[in-house]
């Protein structure tokens, strides 16, 4: 025959998961000394939270517990006695039985409870852990979209691993042993997965280039050159054996494709454009996909919303590169109050991912027209929408094109001022020369 307590357990577990997920033993010793040890709470308590009780009456008790003692009080049997009897408590539908009941029945005192707290914890990210997987495979099962029911999972796995290593209040973190856990030769050794420009100089002004972990920024106005560049420097990636994905949300793949083959294979754009080559450039594309066509570059022109972006993000072992054209079409999702909003939740979530997953991600974004108005070189409050890009960005790249300011007929219209507008891990406002060349989509140094 069942106890009542393990019934409690067994009721319990149909919502907390399997039985195996529930430590009854447990919950019930942390909170039968709360109830009869003075102090024993303030042990305890900070650490706990009321997921981690899986069975109610415990879960009840423990919330009664958590209000006396933010009261200021001690949340012994007494004290729990007479709150109970106000009627402030009736909701929680506790008895003055139940609590003698869990103070005195079998009651076995702890006198160093951080095992059962340590065990408690874990338990109750299993429960979590398991209860993301029933969301996944009830969500999939019904028809919902796969890669947005598996970027929330993972962003909640994600959360749910931080309580696994959660320090203790003994167990505090130093500098020194997180220098001993990373290494100190891998600390001071020259970045992995370091993914360099397209552009000598401006990986020498840049340290060598993207890291795993950043968020890049390149912003401009319309015709300036972003996609061009984003899209070279995801190309030079690629070629370089880095597995790249590229999500465009302004051109078609095809159209993609075709800037592509112009600049690698020097073949006017236009003549691309317009279709039906004569054979001597169909001769030139042939030889141009024999170079470039092992590269792993994967270009998508159908993730629209950031959850399908970073769930393929999540599906694609061995990413090196993130490419994004532009930001400021992404679908965020849910309902924000205004544009700022939805532009800061993009940008901060996408500079999560770069965290999360260990890669570098480089994202095209519109300037407004203040430069332009104002005859001027762009700045960093000139990116559109938001305030929060250039918080979260480690890297903020200007486009400029200087001749477009200028009105004498011999200004050159091509020079494009590639400056550094913020940069986390080295120098700023210097500014690097290039120059877009429009019949080849390309861009080349000056």
């Amino acid at each position: 025959m069942k106890t009542a307590r393990q019934s409690a357990g067994k009721r319990s577990a149909e919502n907390a998961g399997p039985e195996r997920l529930i430590n009854a033993e447990a919950e019930r010793l942390i909170i039968g000394n709360i109830l009869v040890q003075p102090g024993f709470f303030r042990r305890v308590g900070p650490q706990l939270s009321d997921d981690c009780f899986a069975v109610e009456s415990y879960r009840r008790v423990f919330n009664l517990a958590r209000r006396i003692h933010e009261s200021g009080g001690d949340p012994i049997l007494s004290e729990c006695y007479r709150y109970v009897l106000n009627e402030r408590s009736s909701s929680e539908g506790l008895g003055l039985p139940q609590l003698s009941s869990l103070a005195f029945d079998n009651m076995v005192d702890v006198s160093n409870p951080e095992q059962w707290v340590r065990d408690l914890k874990s338990k109750a990210a299993e429960r979590r852990i398991w209860k993301a997987s029933e969301r996944l495979r009830l969500g999939v099962e019904s028809g919902a979209d796969a890669a947005e029911q598996l970027a929330a999972t993972q962003a909640e796995l994600r959360m749910i691993a931080g309580t696994f290593d959660a320090p203790t209040a003994t167990d505090a973190p130093t500098i020194g042993n997180a220098v001993f856990s990373i290494g100190i030769d891998n600390l001071l050794a020259a970045p992995r997965g370091c993914i360099p420009s397209p552009w000598a100089r401006l990986n020498d002004v840049t340290n060598g280039g993207l890291r795993p972990g950043e968020l890049w920024l390149v912003g401009a106005r319309t015709g300036v050159g972003k996609s061009t560049a984003c899209l070279q420097w995801a190309l030079a990636a690629a070629k370089n054996n880095h597995r790249v994905l590229f999500a465009s949300l302004e051109m078609p793949q095809a159209d993609l494709l075709k800037r592509i083959l112009s600049a690698e294979g020097d073949i006017p754009h236009a003549v691309l454009v317009r279709g039906d080559l004569q054979a001597d450039w169909r001769a030139k594309v042939a030889d141009t996909l024999e170079r470039i066509g092992s590269c792993p570059l994967e270009i998508s022109d159908k993730m629209r919303s950031l959850s399908t972006i970073i769930g393929k993000v999540a599906a694609t072992p061995n990413l090196g590169l993130l490419v994004v054209d532009y930001l400021g079409l992404v679908d965020p999702g849910g309902r924000f109050e205004n544009r700022n909003q939805e532009v800061s939740a993009i940008s901060r979530r996408l500079k999560l991912a770069a965290l999360d997953y260990n890669i570098p991600i480089v994202a095209a974004h519109q300037l407004n027209r203040a430069n332009e108005n104002e005859s001027r070189r762009p700045q960093l409050n000139d990116l559109r929408d938001s305030g929060s890009l250039e918080q979260d960005a480690d890297t903020v790249l200007l486009l400029d094109a200087p001749g477009n300011r200028d009105r004498a007929d011999n200004a050159d219209k091509d020079v494009v001022d590639l400056i550094i507008g913020k940069q986390r891990n080295g120098v700023r406002g210097t500014s690097v020369r290039l120059r877009l060349e429009g019949p080849y989509c390309r861009i080349t140094e000056q």
